[in-house]
């Protein structure tokens, strides 16, 4: 295995409340040979800070790169993602905590 050779310590990945179809497959491998996980937006690129509430070109600007590579920003799916993220903000108001700290206590 090259992890032998030339051992990897760490590695930033897209993981937040949006993203977790990796952890079953890849994460159990990084752990078993002791690499670290860096979340890569940890917040869901805004949704779980509470900044992405509007259409998406309105709120983030025609060349934001949420809306180049996130399919959770487009258009049509912005409107759907909210009863989520509505979701997640009723229990962080029930815990007395911020949304953004709930979305990162769950990585």
């Amino acid at each position: 295995m090259v992890h032998e050779f030339s051992p990897i310590s760490a590695i930033q990945h897209d993981w937040n409340t949006w993203v977790r179809n990796y952890e079953e497959i890849l994460f159990a491998t990084f752990r078993e040979l002791d690499i670290r996980i860096d979340a890569y937006s940890p917040l869901g690129r805004g949704y779980f800070k509470g900044t992405v509430r509007e259409r998406a070109s309105d709120v983030l600007g025609k060349q934001d790169l949420r809306l180049m590579g996130f399919r959770k920003a487009s258009e049509e799916k912005l409107p759907q993602n909210f009863p989520l993220v509505d979701e997640v903000a009723k229990l962080a108001i029930e815990m007395g905590i911020t949304v953004g700290r709930l979305a990162v206590a769950g990585l």
